[in-house]
Formats: structure tokens, sequence, C-alpha cells
């Protein structure tokens, strides 16, 4: 096991993942893990909790700023690799475990609305229930409709459906699941 602290500072000059750039100078110091599993690494970042993430994903027009939230993303079209949401939500770069991976079946979306929502709310993206399909409103939303399906069905996972993303998560374990899960479960149904 290897263990360290990384800082990193730039300006952002040539944009990234398709949005342009702020011309904004950013800093991050990390401290980092990184260990053997089977036959690859597993990289923890430690002490950096979402709010730090969200900061520096804010600074780079990634995410909207705190009181827009709710509303679609500045930058429509780019789509965030998942290894960065991973690192800010899990702490890793690795999917962490589930427990409720047997409780899907649904993987792809029956249509791209939000199922609560009237025809003039505003939303920044769906969430598609795995266990019955329900497409709801995410949680930066107004209505929050996809954690309420949650809360009234205790259907633990969802995914998003926003530009064709391919995570996943579980409102029970707290935990963010990448594409090569989902993957492996559509297969698993044959869809």
């Amino acid at each position: 096991m290897a263990r360290g602290r990384v800082a990193i500072s730039g300006t952002n000059t040539g944009g990234i993942w398709g949005v342009p750039a702020t011309r904004r100078l950013l800093a991050l110091e990390l401290d980092f893990r990184v260990r053997r599993v089977e036959d690859g690494y597993a990289l923890n970042v430690e002490g950096l909790a979402t709010p730090a993430i969200m900061g520096l994903l804010r600074e780079l027009e990634l995410v909207n700023p705190a009181d827009q939230m709710h509303l679609p993303p500045r930058h429509a079209g780019y789509r965030m690799p998942e290894f960065i949401l991973r690192l800010a939500f899990n702490g890793q770069v690795a999917d962490k475990p589930c427990g409720h991976l047997d409780q899907v079946r649904v993987t792809q979306p029956p249509g791209a609305c939000c199922a609560e929502c009237g025809p003039d709310d505003v939303y920044p993206t769906i969430r598609l229930c795995l266990t019955c399909g329900h497409l709801g409103c995410c949680d930066t939303s107004t209505q929050k409709h996809a954690r309420a399906h949650y809360q009234d069905t205790g259907h633990p996972l969802m995914r998003s459906i926003l530009n064709l993303e391919r995570w996943m998560w579980c409102y029970e374990d707290g935990v963010l699941l990448g594409g090569v899960t989902l993957d492996r479960l559509a297969a698993e149904l044959g869809a």
C-alpha cells in the first residue's frame, strides 16, 4: 500500500469535458491511498468530502451554482466521467458494495419526463427506478420525485438518464455504481 498527498493547481484555460474554459484559478489538495486489489489497484481519496468536490465542479462550471441546482445544467450535452462521480460520492474510484442489485428489474427508461411533474415544471434531469421503471425528477429538482418514490416504495436503486449517463445510485447504501455494473445487470435481464 502507498499513501501520499497531491496538490493540484492551475487555470482552466482549455475547458474540460465539453464545457468552455472558465479562466479561473483552481487549487485542490488531496490525501490518497493506493492498494493492490486482485489483478489491479484501488485508489482511495481520503478526507475529501462531497462538498469540496462539488465546489471544484462548480468552479469548472460542470455543476450549477448552489442556488441554481434545480435548473437544467448550463452546458447541456457534456457527460462527466464516472470516475469523478465515484470519487465525489464514494470517496474512491471503484464501486462500493451494494446489497440491493438483486432487486433490479428494469434498466432502460420508458420515456424521458418526470411522471409526476407538470408540463411547465423545470428540473435538471430524470432518474429511473430500477425496480419498477418509475421516472422521477432528481434530488436537485424542486419536487424530488425520484427520492419521494424511494421513500414511498422502498425501491433502493435508480439510474441517471441524463445524456445517456450510465451510473446508478443506491439510496439505502448511499453508493454510486458505474456503467459496468449497469451493463452486467442489463445483460442478465436480457435488456
